[in-house]
């Protein structure tokens, strides 16, 4: 038994295909994410954050 794929799913169901502009907006945007997290300096902004608030959590919790 062959699987669907996502397409056929979609069309199977009378589910609406997705505009390709939609699609390419949302590749678009993961591109500009998986950039994002590849910046050194976004992720060092981001580890600071989490040990402010891990900082945070361990003193409420004493």
């Amino acid at each position: 038994m062959a699987r669907e794929t996502y397409l056929e799913t979609r069309r199977r169901l009378g589910l609406p295909d997705i505009p390709q502009e939609l699609l390419d907006e949302f590749r678009a945007q993961l591109e500009l994410e998986e950039q994002r997290r590849n910046d050194p300096e976004w992720i060092a902004e981001q580890e600071a954050c989490y040990e402010a608030v891990l900082a945070r959590l361990q003193r409420k919790a004493r």
